[in-house]
């Protein structure tokens, strides 16, 4: 990973100061993905078309067919995010708050310019994968709250 040259960006629905999800165009035109307060530091690599496909789930509040968002087993109230295609299986763990938070600014289009680098939107006849499945009007992953 080129760390000079990651610029992250999160969400201006995240807190000031809080930890949160970020995402950075990496130079290989992949999307990285990663929660700030996660320690394990990992970073989920997505494709053009699987971060376009999560993108495009989020703002049609559909489930994303490219990622994996299930609740985590040995936290209270943490989802793990993970992309079941990648060569490398990297799984990042978040909250359903840091997880809505990122979901409102995907809405809000504060990503959108990061699929401009998708191959597809030059010319490309890149597949995009798999549409977004659709589930009922609100993605209940984005709303979760903790159960006792």
């Amino acid at each position: 990973m080129d760390t000079i040259r990651t610029r992250w960006q999160k969400s201006s629905y995240c807190a000031q100061g809080d930890s949160c999800l970020h995402v950075a165009a990496s130079p290989d035109h992949h999307v990285r993905l990663t929660e700030s307060s996660d320690p394990s530091g990992a970073i989920l690599t997505l494709t053009p078309a699987a971060f376009e496909n999560l993108i495009a789930a989020l703002k049609s509040h559909t489930t994303p067919t490219s990622v994996t968002i299930a609740p985590a087993h040995d936290h209270d109230a943490a989802l793990r995010i993970h992309h079941p295609h990648a060569p490398t299986p990297t799984t990042i763990t978040t909250t359903p708050r840091k997880w809505h938070a990122f979901a409102l600014g995907a809405r809000a289009g504060e990503f959108d310019h990061l699929l401009a680098r998708h191959p597809s939107q030059s010319g490309s006849t890149t597949d995009p994968g798999p549409s977004p499945t659709p589930t009922p009007s609100r993605d209940p992953r984005c709303l979760r709250q903790p159960t006792p």
